[in-house]
């Protein structure tokens, strides 16, 4: 099933159709040469796509400290809505990425990373941020992290010959260079997204839509980045620099139901994706949702799903 709960062919019309509209833009295509100790930086709204070619990287997302381990062959998609850190070894100096693209010459697809000594690990791939106008619809159906391994590749050959153009490209310096790297990255992207395409979250086409429209978008994004804020009417018709009647019809249109309706919607969607970390009690899940205390989150997600959240957490754990 895809996005929309239709067929894995559609689904793939609806990505093309996404990435027309908000299309990859890509920072840098190539070859990162990591040496131990070192680690790169990525801040909130870069995204990255790679295979590991030689050696072991270590993955951070966000403002965790758990590493995952990355071995020749895998491929990581790291989505743009959170940062990241890649490293080789540990306890390197952290070196902001942008750092790195901006000392980069326009004509050099590869980046070397020194650390102390040994083993060197090198990833195929590139960083990358959304264009076009507001926020893409990938931002919020991708989960922080894809991390697939080689082993579990549904289509292996065709992204592993992917990664060897890039990194052949990579080594030449002929005209026409930075467009095919670009290109090839791009289609490392979506290669990478169809061998884990069950793990994007559901997104409903109105919220593509709206995520897409001109004067929703911001408003739109802001809900959620920020689900917990105290929303009315008024502060989102603001955001979209729109009045509230205007805001309020229009909203209705593109979304099919009105802005506080939505707003209630996607804090239950959230807090059940929430409810999955056992890591995350009751009050901090509240807390992040916008419900003054877990009592009241309790009640607002039984009378929406018809179970208390520790019954949904544990109706989850038991059918995963």
């Amino acid at each position: 099933m895809n996005v929309n709960g239709q067929s894995e062919a559609s689904n793939f019309d609806l990505l093309t159709e996404i990435l027309k509209t908000s299309p990859l833009a890509i920072r840098f295509a190539g070859r990162l040469n990591m040496t131990a100790p070192c680690r790169i930086e990525a801040p909130e709204g870069v995204g990255a796509v790679f295979c590991v070619g030689q050696g072991q990287s270590f993955l951070a997302t966000g403002q965790g400290h758990d590493l995952v381990a990355a071995n020749p062959g895998d491929m990581l998609l790291l989505s743009p809505m959170v940062g990241h850190r890649i490293q080789n070894g540990m306890n390197g100096i952290a070196v902001p990425v942008k750092q790195l693209l901006r000392a980069l010459p326009p004509e050099e697809h590869a980046i070397s990373v020194p650390g102390a000594g040994e083993p060197s690990s090198i990833l195929i791939g590139g960083f990358f941020e959304f264009g076009g106008i507001g926020v893409s619809p990938l931002c919020w159906m991708l989960p922080p992290t894809l991390h697939v391994r080689r082993q579990d590749m549904e289509d292996a050959g065709a992204i592993e010959s992917l990664v060897c153009m890039i990194a052949q490209e990579s080594s030449r310096e002929k005209p026409g260079q930075s467009g095919i790297l670009n290109r090839l990255l791009e289609v490392l992207f979506i290669r990478t997204l169809q061998s884990r395409i069950t793990e994007i979250d559901p997104v409903p086409e109105e919220t593509i839509h709206g995520l897409l429209h001109r004067d929703l978008a911001t408003t739109l994004a802001l809900i959620h980045r920020e689900p917990g804020r105290s929303w009315t009417v008024a502060s989102l018709a603001d955001e979209a620099a729109m009045s509230r009647s205007n805001f309020s019809a229009t909203f209705l249109k593109v979304l099919g139901k009105p802005p506080l309706q939505y707003v209630r919607d996607y804090r239950m969607q959230l807090a059940r994706r929430l409810l999955r970390n056992p890591a995350l009690g009751l009050k901090e899940i509240a807390s992040r949702i916008g419900y003054d205390s877990p009592s009241a989150f309790s009640a607002a997600f039984k009378r929406e799903t018809g179970m208390h959240p520790s019954g949904y957490r544990r109706h989850d754990a038991e059918h995963k």
